[in-house]
């Protein structure tokens, strides 16, 4: 059996990238959707690929994908040019044959092409002691640890919410507060974690108004835009959906405001018919099993330095 070869993403490979992962993944952890659907895929990375603000390599055997790699760019500020690993997957019948490998390094040389400070992984690694010691070995170091969780939106006890808290729907003018509410809440987590582009990121909110697989729910106090959840249904599986953020500002914690928006974000989900609403955290672990969510899988996040010009902020493990 010959080595694969290494190319680059042509447009035809997106259904053998969605086959890949579904081989290697059935009946496995995972973070993502499983299976994963072309429409999935096409949502989450389409526009990265089309853009080129990241690229794909392939492996092949005699002309047939067999494993992939994708990677993405950010500029974050004080950072540089970040480059994430969104995703690294061999077929079940080529793993344990260096392909992985081959893929990876493929991804960081081309990183470190495009003048990259540091790699990390986009996509959550379920952890386990062979998916970390393959990053080890490339030279990558865990930096922080986090949880996939899952909530029955069915077996609610309900939530104690504060009365003097007001809950709505996002409107266009309340883009410019948002986007304030997500650098306050982000900002002790340090640069990594800081908005990328307040442009794109008030679009992909105003894309989300008056929607109906997806809500914004605001939290309001004394006129004062203090939290938000966006939650989404998911397009390939009506009855279930994701938390994708929740943020409140740091002033008013431990005040039941998450508690307000995450009640309205379940009456939303369960008026659309949703059994199961899941949420991927890696810094709000206890709140999330105070709403009833459980841990159904952990991941780590790993991270490669291509510079030392920049000082990075170690995470609590």
């Amino acid at each position: 059996m010959g080595h694969p070869a290494i190319r680059s993403y042509v447009q035809g490979d997106i259904e053998d990238i969605v086959r890949i992962y579904n081989e290697a993944f059935k009946n496995l952890a995972s973070c993502w959707p499983n299976p994963m659907t072309l429409e999935w895929f096409m949502e989450r990375f389409g526009s990265t690929l089309r853009d080129k603000t990241g690229i794909a390599f392939i492996a092949e055997h005699e002309k047939i994908p067999v494993g992939y790699v994708l990677v993405t760019t950010a500029k974050r500020p004080e950072v540089g040019l970040v480059a994430y690993i969104s995703g690294i997957c061999v077929a079940p019948g080529f793993q344990r044959r260096g392909i992985g490998t081959e893929l990876l390094q493929k991804a960081v040389d081309w990183a470190r092409n495009q003048a990259v400070v540091v790699v990390e992984n986009d996509d959550e690694i379920v952890e386990n002691a062979g998916a970390v010691a393959f990053f080890e070995k490339m030279g990558f170091e865990v930096f922080h640890r986090g949880a996939c969780m899952s909530k029955d939106l069915w077996s609610d006890e309900g939530l104690s919410v504060p009365r003097n808290v007001s809950v709505r729907e996002l409107k266009d003018s309340d883009l410019d507060d948002l986007l304030n509410v997500r650098k306050e809440t982000f900002r002790e987590l340090g640069p990594w974690y800081s908005v990328t582009d307040d442009a794109k990121f008030k679009m992909g909110m105003r894309n989300r108004i008056g929607r109906d697989d997806v809500k914004v729910f605001i939290a309001v106090k004394d006129g004062k835009l203090i939290g938000y959840v966006v939650c989404q249904i998911r397009k390939d599986n009506e009855v279930r959906a994701d938390i994708r953020n929740i943020s409140v500002l740091p002033g008013y914690r431990n005040m039941r405001v998450g508690s307000a928006l995450i009640a309205n974000a379940y009456d939303y989900l369960r008026e659309s018919k949703v059994k199961t609403v899941s949420t991927v955290t890696e810094t709000a672990e206890p709140f999330y099993r105070k709403v009833g969510f459980k841990v159904d899988a952990r991941f780590v996040r790993v991270r490669k330095l291509l510079t030392n010009s920049i000082q990075t902020k170690k995470q609590t493990l």
